[in-house]
C-alpha cells in the first residue's frame, strides 16, 4: 500500500516534468489544446461505461455486477471507465496509460489480472468467514442451521421480542434556598 501512495506522491512532479520536456519539442499550446481534447474524452468514455451498467443488468440479471469471465462486457466498461478516468487527470503519462487501456489486448490482460486479484479477495474472505463459523451459504457447517442451532449444539443469539418506549418517571427536585447576602 506504501508503494500507491508513494506512485501519488511522485505523479504531479513527474507530469509536469514531461509538460515541459514535450514543450521543448512541440509548442506548450498543443500539450494545453491535448489536456483539454483529453479531459472531455475521458468524461465521454466515463459516462458511456456507467451508461452501459444497467443495459447490462438488464441483459445478464443481476449476475452482471459480478466480476467474473462469464460477464466479459462488464470488465470491458470498467476498463474504458479506468481510462476515461485517467484522461480526466491532466498529464502525458496517465493519458499515455490512458490509451494503453483501450487496446482490446490490454483490456485483457488488465481483466485477467483484476479478476485474479478478486477471486484471491473473495477467497481470503471466505476463509475468514469460516474461522468466525459461518459457512458460504451462511446457514450450515459451523453457522445456524433452520432450527436455530449450531452444529456443536448450541443455541444460537437471536432474540425474538418487541420494542417498548419507556418513558423515564419524573423525579422530585428538591430546592436549594438561595444564600444570604453578606453584604
Amino acid at each position: 500500500m506504501s508503494k500507491v501512495f508513494l506512485w501519488l506522491f511522485l505523479l504531479p512532479p513527474i507530469e509536469i516534468f514531461l509538460w515541459v520536456w514535450v514543450a521543448h519539442f512541440i509548442s506548450g499550446w498543443w500539450i494545453l489544446l491535448w489536456t483539454i481534447f483529453a479531459f472531455f474524452f475521458g468524461m465521454s468514455l466515463m459516462v458511456n461505461s456507467f451508461r452501459m451498467l444497467p443495459k447490462l443488468q438488464g441483459a445478464h440479471g443481476m449476475q452482471a455486477f459480478q466480476f467474473d469471465s462469464e460477464t466479459p462486457e462488464l470488465g470491458k466498461a470498467l476498463t474504458r471507465a479506468l481510462a476515461g478516468l485517467l484522461f480526466v487527470i491532466p498529464g502525458l503519462l496517465t493519458d499515455a496509460f490512458a490509451i494503453l487501456l483501450l487496446l482490446p489486448p490490454v483490456q485483457y490482460a488488465v481483466q485477467r489480472l483484476a479478476l485474479r486479484f478478486f477471486e484471491k479477495r473473495k477467497e481470503a474472505m471466505m476463509a475468514q468467514m469460516r474461522q468466525h463459523g459461518f459457512s458460504p451459504d451462511g446457514f450450515s457447517a459451523g453457522g445456524f442451521t433452520s432450527d436455530g442451532f449450531s452444529s456443536d449444539g448450541f443455541r444460537g443469539t437471536t432474540v425474538e421480542g418487541e420494542a417498548r418506549v419507556v418513558e423515564p418517571k419524573p423525579e422530585k427536585h428538591i430546592q436549594l434556598r438561595q444564600p444570604a447576602n453578606d453584604d
